[in-house]
């Protein structure tokens, strides 16, 4: 049976999942987890959840999917001691750190690979398994068909997003929060700047702002393509959403299975109502481009239920073509936009509490100019009713078996759900019945669970001689059995020991470090072939033949940050710069790898990686915390480099912006994005200011740390200025720069 996987980011969210028969949760602590602002759990709440999910055989997976700096491995370890001892079933984690340390102090964790880590490839999985992980959640760009490929070719739990909000970049690779707002979505606090509005030359509107990904009426092929686990994205999202989104998933999971009708029909309405931007079948099912992005609304539009006849500052007349009913909300979009809740309705002159379609209605407006404006129904009062009535009513029961009978004259119940049981008795010993006998009520008050979560299902008595016992004690004997029946019920791996972990030291070095030097074109590198540069990078191929003629200056190609295949062996080990996980053999990583601590270079080293490209999220004190820390920990130096003039890229995209109406993209400010297309057709969008770090030359330097100078789209000229500054120092003023974080880091 697939896994149905529900998002939890409240306790009524978290019941909500549970009630409506989610198969796992997948929630956050208060640190660590990609969604920072959703309603994160304390210690002792997570302990609570995991026990109470385990009753119902709901396993919990706990996000620690951001990147960790090295002055919280202290906390971080502590947390996941905690996780680890208590229950928690599995982490999905980012930082290649995490994972370094979870598979050395616990041996029996299961590692699940975040959608952050940006897989994609057959390859990568492969790695993954290798290193130690039980399930990857693959990248959300991957279509069903490559899904597929890739659950035939490795033997791992494949997880897969199938319902809720998208990312318009690929995941784990969105620095756009981070750059323009100092909230980065690598550790857990985007902003979602692609939900605002944007112009490209005549072009304007959410450009950046994807519909939502809805694969409800596809689940049989996501089931047929082998996916272990279905997973539904909302941490941020209110109770209800969680409990309509697993309530209609859940339908067609069982109607699949079961071979039983399923009303896609209804359960669509019900998911347009409860939220959406729109509906996309995603990258998942090849949508079109064309309907991948809202540009007219980025937050929920409902659905349509009327038409404006007539309006005035006062009243609102609205022809329905769909129910609505007191306590609905409601957006009419017209010349003017007005929300309105529903608390008095009229039909001609009678006040009601419901209308049905085809019905003409007056409402209370607070603007006019809406005549002729689309009435969209954005909160369903009796919809929300009945999902609060789902969870908040325990409808789901653990079904058990129980026994009642006389053991050396004291009452016995033995309580069993087939594979755990658990036996108490009263306190005292019974007594004979005098007047009447009180057999017939046992039975009676022991089946009295309406307020707990369990259910007798099979409930017998085994006792051939009138007996009294109080109510207070039957009571009390079954409350006990609850009690004690959950207890072990819940315990599922009590059995689990912390190691301690010491690395091996590694070869002793001390690298020198040099300026690289990273070109687009053949203009940008005829440019810099006028320095003395030492290393030269490129993301053309064709430039790689200019190795030749320049024996003395190493070449090196940057692949892409999407990759689908290996590069064949003419390109290793020495002319690759990674931007994605893999066996490096000698290899570099980028800086878009997301490596912030000691932890992951030392997983990447042991992969073979050469050198290692430290994250542009890291400020300067966090980069020599880290070279000290290393040397420390590992008795000698790391091989590091980092970028120090260029564009960030802020995004990479599957999704194409029209790019016939302009090469940059503007937001509400004026700020310029421009944009790129790499070899591999992906859109990416850079940074509207450089990186520009000269004056700080010195400092990265003492530090062991080579640098790269990043020419995107620059002309020659701008190349030769920026050249003159790093290799000459003669003093130029370059406009629109900035320092990135390297001052104050992150938030």
């Amino acid at each position: 049976m697939i896994e149905l996987l529900a998002p939890v980011g409240s306790k009524e969210a978290f019941y909500a999942a549970i009630h409506n028969h989610a198969d796992a949760v997948y929630l956050g602590g208060k640190q660590f987890g990609a969604r920072a602002y959703a309603n994160n759990f304390s210690n002792d709440e997570i302990k609570t959840m995991i026990s109470e999910a385990h009753l119902f055989d709901v396993k919990v997976y706990v996000t620690v999917n951001t990147i960790i700096y090295d002055d919280e491995i202290e906390e971080l370890i502590e947390f996941l001691d905690f996780l680890y001892l208590n229950g928690c079933d599995a982490i999905i984690v980012q930082d290649l750190g995490v994972a370094n340390i979870v598979r050395h102090r616990y041996p029996e964790f299961d590692l699940h690979a975040s959608t952050q880590m940006n897989i994609h490839s057959i390859e990568q999985v492969k790695l993954l398994k290798d290193l130690g992980f039980k399930r990857v959640v693959l990248a959300r760009e991957l279509s069903i068909e490559e899904i597929s490929d890739i659950k035939k070719a490795v033997d791992i739990e494949v997880e897969v997003f199938v319902h809720g909000a998208l990312c318009v970049s690929c995941s784990g690779n969105c620095y756009f929060s981070s750059l323009v707002g100092k909230r980065s979505g690598n550790r857990g606090r985007c902003a979602q700047p692609c939900r605002l509005l944007y112009s490209q030359n005549n072009d304007s509107g959410y450009l950046l702002s994807p519909k939502d990904l809805n694969s409800l009426e596809r689940v049989n092929l996501l089931i047929e393509a082998g996916i272990d686990s279905l997973k539904i994205e909302g941490r941020m999202k209110r109770p209800e959403y969680v409990a309509q989104i697993v309530q209609s998933y859940r339908g067609a999971i069982n109607s699949y299975f079961d071979h039983t009708p399923f009303d896609f029909e209804k359960n669509q309405k019900e998911l347009e109502k409860i939220f959406n931007r729109g509906f996309t079948k995603g990258f998942l099912f090849h949508e079109d481009n064309d309907n991948f992005i809202n540009k007219e609304y980025s937050n929920h539009i409902g659905i349509e239920v009327g038409r404006v006849v007539f309006s005035n500052n006062d009243y609102v007349l609205i022809k329905l073509n769909d129910q609505v009913q007191k306590g609905d909300s409601l957006r009419i979009v017209g010349r003017e936009i007005d929300a309105i809740t529903i608390n008095q309705m009229y039909v001609g002159k009678r006040l009601v509490e419901k209308a049905v379609s085809g019905t003409t209605i007056r409402l209370r407006a607070h603007k006019g100019n809406l005549d002729k404006g689309i009435v969209f129904l954005t909160t369903s009062n009796e919809q929300i009713n009945n999902l609060q009535t789902s969870y908040l009513t325990k409808m789901r029961k653990i079904k058990l078996s129980g026994r009642v009978f006389l053991e050396n004259e004291y009452l016995s119940l033995v309580v069993s759900d087939g594979k755990n049981f658990v036996q108490v008795k009263s306190p005292k010993p019974v007594e004979p019945a005098k007047n009447f006998p009180s057999n017939d009520r046992i039975l009676d008050q022991i089946n009295k669970t309406a307020n707990t979560d369990f259910e007798f299902t099979n409930l017998k008595l085994d006792i051939d001689k009138p007996i009294f016992i109080s109510v207070k004690e039957i009571n009390e004997l079954r409350r006990q059995a609850l009690v004690k029946f959950a207890a072990v019920k819940s315990k599922w791996h009590y059995q689990r020991k912390i190691q301690s972990f010491v690395f091996e030291a590694s070869p002793a070095r001390k690298p020198t470090p040099r300026m690289k030097v990273k070109v687009r074109n053949q203009e940008q590198l005829q440019a810099v072939l006028n320095y003395p540069v030492t290393d030269i990078y490129v993301t053309d191929k064709d430039l790689l033949n200019y190795q030749s003629q320049f024996p003395e200056i190493k070449f090196a190609y940057v692949t892409g940050r999407i990759m689908k295949e290996e590069f064949s062996q003419d390109l290793l080990p020495t002319k690759i710069v990674s931007s994605t996980l893999r066996k490096f053999r000698g290899a570099n990583t980028s800086i878009y790898l997301n490596i912030a601590n000691i932890y992951a270079i030392n997983l990447l080293e042991r992969l073979q990686a050469n050198s290692v490209g430290l994250s542009l999220e890291m400020s300067f004190n966090q980069i020599k915390n880290l070279v000290d820390e290393y040397q420390k920990s590992f008795i000698s130096s790391p091989n590091l480099e980092m970028m120090v003039y260029g564009r960030y890229e802020l995004m990479i995209m599957k999704y194409q912006l029209d790019r016939s109406r302009g090469d940059k993209l503007k937001d509400r400010k004026g700020f310029e994005f421009p944009i790129i297309v790499d070899n591999d057709g992906y859109l990416r969008i850079l940074n509207s200011k450089k990186i520009h770090l000269y004056e700080y030359l010195r400092e990265i330097y003492c530090l062991g740390i080579s640098v790269i100078l990043d020419f995107t789209i620059e002309t020659y000229q701008e190349v030769i200025d920026v050249c003159d500054i790093y290799f000459y120092h003669i003093e130029k003023q370059l406009e629109d720069v900035t320092y990135g974080h390297f001052k104050e880091g992150v938030l």
